[in-house]
């Protein structure tokens, strides 16, 4: 007698368990930078990009991440090959604040790359503040400021029929000074939700 499932229960086993909570590991920083990647583009290497993570300035006054650029640039924080399945709605959650006197041509974005195998995307979503969502960059709406206080942000957005994983980026795009993230989230929309 065979053990395996067939491939209908298996994606419903898969959806079930990936409803289950947040997909991301150390959302939160408490284990300081653990599992986040940090992410400078080769055009903004020498633009004094750093991350740190700070240890009481964040949303309940634990950990949260800073970014930070000395001129306009972009940097972010990342987490890669996270298992997803295909034709599911995700949300996606964060909390961000900047420092005061912020310059900026962008804002926070997060970039979502859904992808069904290797290291390419098939399908990128962008998320800026306000949860507006795009499938390009240049299409998120550019913020009239940024918050000083914490604000949460958040948007759903739907993965394609083949998607098997998901690498995303939560960037300081075109800004110029320090920014905070923290409670970040990425958790499939139950289909009652829906």
């Amino acid at each position: 007698m065979s053990s395996l499932l067939p491939p209908a229960a298996l994606a419903l086993l898969l959806s079930a368990s990936l409803a289950a909570g947040n997909l991301l590991e150390n959302p939160g920083f408490e284990q300081n930078a653990s599992r986040w990647d940090f992410f400078v583009p080769e055009s903004a290497r020498d633009h004094g990009n750093t991350f740190v993570v700070v240890p009481v300035e964040g949303v309940g006054g634990g950990a949260a991440a800073r970014l930070t650029s000395t001129v306009i640039s972009r940097c972010g924080l990342a987490q890669k090959n996270i298992p997803v399945a295909g034709w599911t709605r995700y949300r996606v959650t964060f909390w961000f604040k900047a420092d005061k006197g912020v310059e900026y041509k962008n804002g926070p974005i997060v970039r979502l790359n859904f992808r069904s195998a290797g290291d390419e995307s098939d399908t990128d979503y962008y998320v800026g503040l306000g949860g507006h969502t795009a499938s390009d960059y240049k299409e998120v709406k550019r913020p009239n400021w940024l918050p000083t206080a914490w604000e949460k942000v958040e948007a759903v957005v739907e993965s394609p029929l083949n998607a098997k994983a998901l690498s995303l980026c939560f960037f300081s795009w075109g800004m110029n000074g320090s920014v905070y993230f923290d409670d970040l989230s990425v958790e499939a929309v139950p289909p009652a939700s829906r």
